[in-house]
């Protein structure tokens, strides 16, 4: 899955008159002005990591970020301390604990003169993949191929993927308010086309997050991230019953050839409302993004006293399998 960033927007709007002439002023704003920015998202299939960085004024001229590396990082659960985070690399800190589902987390960091910051999250049960049914379509393409050796020229068959429906079932439980995020993902082989015949030889997987379509989720209560290639979404049709979720996967990304078999992820999270919150706010952040006429879109944050989000999830996976031998 792609890595979240998280980018402050300080909006100030200040009139002149008209001047002929201008220079650019250097201005240095003091780190007491400045907060820390944390980002982490943690789930039970990783160890729990989190990202420190200081946050960028407008004013500033330098938009690089400052990564912040001699911060003391703590983690608890369940309000109970479990263990100090230590420095990676890139503002990353790492511990050895897994999270746990039902059980809440709690982060702080202290980053002298920064001000302390901390955040908490939980856990989720992990949601329930009733079914998944799936429809293959695939049109045939010939090839020629040449022999450099013999100077034989001769065709190949390619069978290629030309649309992949995919409709996932889910089961939402009762009496409270849940959200989703969807992807899919895919492991592609890869191919070397070596002389004298460029026959095609194997050379490794290769895994990739995949776009798709839902055709029939509700507008009111889905969003569609490009950032992370999947939709947020919410309960609110379908609080405590089975739902369907009909989906085209774009085709172009795991094309194949005969004799490959593409294993195709579908990985339903169960997620937090600030995590929700922070992907709508996020993707509405870019649409209007360098546009001086659009309304400013604050980015949403928990962390007190300063920026960014931490989130638990927790991950249910199934997969469909497209088998290029079976094309007739």
């Amino acid at each position: 899955m792609k890595r979240f960033k998280y980018l402050i927007l300080l909006l100030t709007t200040t009139v002149f008159g008209n001047f002929s002439c201008h220079e650019p002023i250097d201005i240095t704003v003091p780190d007491t002005q400045k907060k820390i920015v944390l980002n982490g998202l943690i789930n039970p299939d990783s160890t729990v990591k989190i990202n420190l960085s200081k946050s960028i004024s407008i004013l500033e001229n330098d938009d690089k970020i400052t990564f912040l590396e001699s911060a003391t990082v703590m983690l608890y659960e369940n309000d109970i301390f479990k263990e100090n985070l230590q420095y990676d690399t890139n503002g990353y800190y790492r511990c050895s604990v897994y999270p746990q589902i039902g059980k809440t987390y709690k982060i702080t960091a202290e980053n002298s003169p920064l001000d302390a910051v901390d955040a908490e999250t939980e856990i989720l049960p992990e949601p329930i993949i009733s079914s998944i049914n799936s429809q293959a379509e695939f049109y045939s393409e010939i090839q020629t191929w040449y022999n450099e050796e013999t100077g034989e020229h001769f065709d190949t068959t390619i069978n290629i993927l030309n649309r992949l429906n995919i409709d996932l079932t889910l089961q939402d439980p009762g009496n409270q308010t849940n959200w989703y995020f969807l992807t899919f993902s895919a492991i592609i082989p890869q191919y070397e086309y070596l002389p004298p015949d460029y026959e095609p030889e194997f050379s490794g997987n290769k895994m990739t997050s995949l776009d798709y379509n839902a055709n029939n989720l509700n507008w009111k209560n889905y969003f569609y991230s490009r950032e992370l290639n999947g939709y947020v979404f919410s309960d609110n049709l379908f609080n405590g019953s089975s739902y369907t979720i009909n989906t085209d996967v774009y085709a172009n990304a795991i094309n194949g050839n005969s004799s490959s078999v593409d294993t195709v992820f579908v990985n339903l999270h169960s997620i937090t409302e600030d995590f929700y919150q922070y992907v709508i706010s996020y993707s509405k952040y870019q649409d209007v993004e360098g546009n001086p006429l659009a309304e400013p879109v604050n980015i949403m944050s928990n962390i007190n006293n300063g920026f960014g989000v931490f989130s638990g999830y927790s991950t249910k996976t199934d997969t469909v399998i497209i088998d290029y031998d079976t094309v007739q």
